[in-house]
């Protein structure tokens, strides 16, 4: 994954992927060819995250903290977050080589794994 930085800030706004799309997290946008799939607010935050911290693990409490903005016990965070998840991976299955990025670690939360 290659990135161009933000003029305005720190955080890395564009990625290109290797023989792949480009995910453009200020527009909450993906692009591949004549593709193009938009995020919503919360998918797009949740993408950045998970992207900008390649291979960590997210708790799920933590996700809800920072996609969110409010805490919640560890027994609700996997159900605010399912939904969203499940959303966010239907919109990159259309892009091959995003499709299994965002993964899920048992029991804790998940993990964007980059490679490529």
């Amino acid at each position: 994954v290659s990135a161009v930085s933000s003029s305005y800030d720190n955080h890395q706004d564009i990625y290109s992927l290797k023989d792949g799309p480009s995910v453009d997290l200020s527009r909450r946008q993906i692009k591949f060819k004549t593709k193009v799939e938009h995020l919503t607010p919360a998918e797009g935050r949740l993408l950045r995250i998970l992207m900008e911290n390649e291979g960590k693990v997210f708790s799920h409490r933590e996700l809800v903290l920072l996609v969110q903005g409010y805490d919640t016990s560890q027994q609700e965070a996997p159900e605010i977050l399912r939904p969203l998840v499940s959303r966010l991976r239907h919109k990159l299955e259309a892009f091959p080589s995003l499709s299994e990025k965002v993964v899920s670690v048992r029991g804790t939360g998940y993990l964007y794994e980059g490679g490529g």
